[in-house]
C-alpha cells in the first residue's frame, strides 16, 4: 500500500476534529459514493437500531458489479457513471445519491469536493474514467469501451503505484468479447449489471478506492514469495493464497501505510468482503470440481478394470461439500460426534462455562491507534480474545480453578453483535467432581461478593455482569431474581479475565448450529481469515471407518488410470484393513478391539499404518451404521466385541467354524435372538440423535429387522422416542399414547404393528398439537 495522502490522512484521524469524527463515522458512505462498482448483498441494519457501537452484518453471498460507462435515459447515474455523466455538477450529484436514503446526516460538500481533487489526481481508474469521457465528448458517435485489464506484468510483489494504462485501455469499435474473456468490458451503455471476478486485481481497489487511493492491485493469481524467504524453495506451493494475502494485509506495520486498519467502520465491511471472497472461492472450487473429482469403491473400480474401462471418468460418482469444509454441516456434524464419544468415555459434563470476549481489555485498549474505539479494531478483538482463551485453555486444564480435569471440549462463536465468544464443557476428575451442595457452591454463585472481603471480584461482577438498570429502578429486569444477580459466576475465573462467564451445573444445549443462514459479522470473517480454531478437544477423538471388503471408498481424478489406482495398495488400505495387520504382526494389539485400538497405537495418515503409542491417549469412535445397512452394522456389531481379527474371515469365525455372513457370526456369538441388540442401537443413537430421528430408526427396525418382541422392545425405548413431545407439551396422560398417535404418519401412512397399541384409549393428539408455531398461534386466535 502506498502513503496516505492528504486530506485523507488527517480525515482518518479522529482527533483532529469534527469532520474527522464525521468522516470516520459516515466513511462507508462516502467510499460509496466514490466506488467504480455497487456491492451485490442483503445488509442487515436491525442490530443497529440502539446505541451500541455500529456493526456490520451481511446475509447471503457478496458479489461486486459493473455497470455500464453512461445511465441509461431518464435513470440517475450511478458510482463509475458519476466520473463520467454531467460532470459539471458531480458534487451535487454525488450529494444527491444520498437524499432520502434514511441516512441521518448528509455528506457534506467540502469533504466530497477534497477527496474528488485526490482520486482525480492520483486514483488510476478515476483518470481512466475521465480520459473516457473527454473521448466521448470530442466524438459522441464512435462506439466506446472501457478495458479493465486483468494481466499484470510484474509479480504482484511490487507495491508501486500502477499508471492508468497499466490497468485499464480503451477499445475503439467493434471487438470480440472472447478475446478478452478474463477483463472487465465496460459497455457505453447497458441495461445489465456484470460480476466481478473476485480473482481480479481490481476487485478490491473498484470497490474502495479511499483504501486503495492510488489503484493498488487486489489479490490475484500467481503472486510469488517472495524470493529472499528460506522457507520458499521447501514449499509445496510457490504462489499466495487468496487467505494468506487478506491475512497479509490486516497486520500492522510499524512502517509504512495502515490505512486500512484505521479506516474505522470501513475496515468492518472490508473484512467482510475479504473473508466472504476466500469462503465463496473454496465452495465454487468444490461445486466446479465435482465433475473432477470422483469417489467409488475400491471393488467398483477393480470390476471397471475388468470390464476395460480405463479412465476415471467412466466411474464413479459425484461427491458434495466434504467434511474437511470448515463450517459446513458435515463439519459441524463430525464435530459434534465428536464431542459426544467424549461424553459416552468420560460421562456427562460437569460445568458449562460460557466465556464472552471485553473489549475493555487493557490489551485491546492500549494497542488502538490514537482517538479509535475498540469497535474500529475487529482484527484486534479476534487476536486478543485468541490469547485469553489459550490462556483460560491452558489454567482449565493444570487444574488451576477446578482441580485436576479429565476432560475439556470448546467451541468458539460469535454473538448477534459480533464479538466471540466460547462455549467449554468440562469434565473435572472422579475424585473432584462436584458431589455435593457445598462442592457447587464452592465454584458457582449468583450472590454479589462482599466489597469488604472480596473487592476486585465485586468490582468485576457490578461491572460486568449486572446488566442495567435494575434493582428500584426496574425491579423486573430479568437479571434480577429475588432481588438478587441471577446470572452464575465463577468468582476465580471471572476476576482473572474480566469478563462475563457463566459456570452451569448441567448441560441444556451442548452445540449450536452456526450456519443454518450464512451471516458474517467482522468479528467472525477475520477470526477465519486467521484460521484460528473454531472446535477444541481434550482428549481428541479418532473418527475410525467401518466398511465390508473392498468396500471402502477411494476418492480419484476422473483423469486417473483406474489400472493405477487399483493396483495402488495404499488405495485398498484403510484404518480397518491396517488394524488386520496390526494384528498378524504384534501380539499386544491382539488383546484389544478396534475401537479400543487409539488408546494404544496411533494413525499415521501418509503411510497409512498404525504404530505404538508414545504418549497420552485418543478415544475412539466408530460411524453409527443403521440397522438397514444389513451386513455392515453386523460387521459394526462384531468390530465392538471381537479381539485380534486378521482379516475379514477372522471375524466371521466363530469356535473354528467359519460363517458366510456377519449376521450368522452375531448369532453364534449369542449376540441375537433377543431385543438386547435393537435396545443398544436405540440407547447408542440416543445420545447423539433427535427424538424424531430415533423414531424412524425404531420404524426401520420394525420394517427391515426380525424383533423378537416388539411390544418389549417398545416398553424400553418409547422415552427416549418422547423426549420432544414431552418437552413441547406437557399433559398429565401416558405419553406412550401420544408417540404412538405420531408414528404413523414415519410408516409411510401404514399403522403401526397391532402388537405395539396400548390397551387403554390413546389420547387424541396429532402431529399439529406438537407444533409449538400452531399452538401459539391457535391461543392467540383463540382469545
Amino acid at each position: 500500500m502506498q502513503p496516505t495522502l492528504e486530506p485523507l490522512s488527517d480525515l482518518l484521524n479522529p482527533l483532529n476534529g469534527p469532520d474527522s469524527r464525521h468522516f470516520l463515522e459516515y466513511i462507508r458512505m462516502y467510499n460509496s459514493m466514490f466506488a467504480f462498482t455497487s456491492m451485490g448483498v442483503q445488509v442487515d441494519e436491525n442490530i443497529n437500531t440502539g446505541h451500541a457501537p455500529y456493526v456490520y452484518k451481511i446475509s447471503g453471498q457478496l458479489c461486486h458489479l459493473m455497470g455500464s460507462l453512461l445511465p441509461d435515459d431518464d435513470a440517475p447515474p450511478q458510482f463509475a457513471q458519476l466520473y463520467m455523466y454531467d460532470t459539471e455538477n458531480e458534487i451535487s450529484n454525488r450529494l444527491n445519491i444520498f437524499q432520502g436514503s434514511g441516512q441521518s446526516t448528509a455528506p457534506r460538500p467540502h469533504i466530497v469536493q477534497a477527496l474528488k481533487d485526490m482520486l482525480d489526481a492520483y486514483n488510476p481508474y478515476a483518470q481512466a474514467f475521465r480520459s473516457v469521457r473527454d473521448r466521448i465528448l470530442h466524438d459522441s458517435n464512435t462506439d466506446l469501451y472501457l478495458r479493465i485489464l486483468s494481466h499484470r506484468s510484474g509479480d504482484g510483489r511490487q507495491y508501486s503505484a500502477p499508471a492508468a494504462s497499466e490497468v485499464v485501455g480503451l477499445i475503439v469499435g467493434d471487438f470480440d468479447s472472447q478475446h478478452f474473456d478474463r477483463d472487465i468490458i465496460v459497455h457505453r451503455r447497458s441495461g445489465s449489471l456484470q460480476r466481478i471476478s473476485s480473482l481480479h486485481p481490481s476487485y478490491m481497489p473498484s470497490q474502495y478506492p479511499l483504501v486503495f487511493v492510488h489503484g493498488e492491485d487486489g489479490f490475484r493469481l500467481e503472486i510469488e514469495y517472495r524470493a529472499d524467504d528460506s522457507s520458499t524453495s521447501s514449499r509445496v506451493r510457490q504462489h499466495v493464497t487468496m487467505n494468506e494475502y487478506y491475512c497479509y494485509r490486516l497486520h500492522v506495520r510499524a512502517i509504512g501505510c495502515n490505512i486500512i486498519l484505521k479506516s474505522s467502520r470501513l475496515l468492518q465491511q472490508i473484512s467482510v468482503d475479504m473473508f466472504a471472497c476466500v469462503d465463496q472461492s473454496r465452495v465454487k472450487y468444490i461445486r466446479e470440481n465435482q465433475a473432477s473429482l470422483r469417489s467409488d469403491t475400491y471393488l467398483n473400480i477393480r470390476y471397471a478394470v475388468i470390464n476395460h474401462d480405463i479412465y476415471g471418468s467412466d466411474v464413479g460418482r459425484r461427491i458434495i461439500l466434504p467434511p474437511s469444509h470448515v463450517g459446513g454441516p458435515r463439519y459441524m456434524f463430525q464435530n459434534y460426534q465428536d464431542a459426544i464419544a467424549v461424553c459416552r468415555h468420560l460421562g456427562p459434563p460437569h460445568l458449562f462455562i460460557t466465556f464472552t470476549c471485553n473489549p475493555a481489555w487493557p490489551e485491546i485498549t492500549r494497542n488502538l491507534f490514537p482517538g479509535q474505539q475498540p469497535s474500529d479494531r475487529p482484527d484486534l478483538i479476534c487476536r486478543v480474545f485468541r490469547m485469553k482463551l489459550n490462556q483460560m485453555t491452558e489454567d482449565l486444564r493444570s487444574g488451576q480453578f477446578f482441580g485436576p480435569v479429565s476432560g475439556l471440549i470448546h467451541s468458539v462463536e460469535f454473538q448477534k453483535r459480533g464479538l466471540p465468544h466460547v462455549h467449554i464443557i468440562l469434565w473435572l476428575a472422579e475424585h473432584n467432581s462436584l458431589s455435593d451442595g457445598v462442592s457447587i457452591d464452592r465454584v458457582i454463585s449468583a450472590e454479589l461478593p462482599d466489597p469488604n472481603t472480596d473487592p476486585d471480584a465485586y468490582s468485576v461482577v457490578t461491572q460486568f455482569m449486572v446488566h442495567g438498570p435494575c434493582g428500584s429502578a426496574r425491579p423486573r429486569s430479568p437479571c434480577r431474581d429475588r432481588a438478587r444477580v441471577s446470572v452464575q459466576r465463577n468468582p476465580p475465573t471471572s476476576s482473572r479475565n474480566s469478563a462475563q462467564q457463566n459456570p452451569q451445573e448441567q448441560i441444556i444445549d451442548e452445540v449450536l448450529d452456526y450456519l443454518d443462514c450464512r451471516y458474517l459479522t467482522p468479528h467472525e470473517s477475520i477470526w477465519r481469515l486467521f484460521q484460528y480454531r473454531i472446535h477444541y478437544s481434550y482428549p481428541s477423538v479418532e473418527r475410525l471407518p467401518i466398511h465390508l471388503p473392498l468396500q471402502n471408498n477411494v476418492v480419484f481424478h476422473d483423469s486417473q488410470s483406474l489400472h493405477q489406482i487399483a493396483a495402488n495398495p495404499i488405495a485398498q488400505r484403510t484404518k480397518l484393513t491396517a488394524w488386520f495387520e496390526l494384528n498378524a504382526a504384534d501380539p499386544i494389539a491382539r488383546t484389544i478391539t478396534y475401537p479400543q485400538v487409539t488408546r494404544l497405537y496411533t494413525w499415521h495418515e501418509d503411510g497409512k499404518f498404525w504404530q505404538l503409542r508414545q504418549l497420552g491417549y485418543r478415544l475412539a469412535r466408530m460411524n453409527f451404521i443403521p440397522p438397514t445397512a444389513s451386513e455392515a452394522y453386523y460387521l459394526r456389531t462384531l468390530l465392538n466385541c471381537v479381539r485380534g481379527a486378521k482379516n475379514f474371515q477372522d471375524l466371521r469365525t466363530v469356535d473354528n467354524v467359519v460363517y458366510q455372513t456377519f449376521k450368522e457370526a452375531c448369532n453364534a456369538l449369542g449376540l441375537l435372538g433377543d431385543n438386547s441388540e435393537w435396545f443398544s442401537t436405540i440407547q447408542e443413537a440416543a445420545a447423539f440423535a433427535s427424538s424424531q430421528q430415533l423414531r424412524q430408526i425404531f420404524i426401520d427396525i420394525l420394517l427391515f429387522s426380525e424383533v423378537p418382541d416388539a411390544r418389549q422392545l417398545w416398553e424400553s425405548c418409547w422415552n427416549y422416542m418422547a423426549d420432544d413431545i414431552v418437552h413441547r407439551i406437557r399433559i398429565s396422560s401416558d405419553g406412550r399414547a401420544i408417540e404412538l398417535q405420531a408414528t404413523p404418519q414415519m410408516f409411510n401412512r401404514t399403522p403401526p404393528p397391532l402388537s405395539l397399541l396400548p390397551k387403554k384409549p390413546p389420547v387424541k393428539i396429532t402431529l399439529q398439537d406438537l407444533n409449538a408455531l400452531y399452538l401459539d398461534n391457535y391461543t392467540v386466535n383463540s382469545q
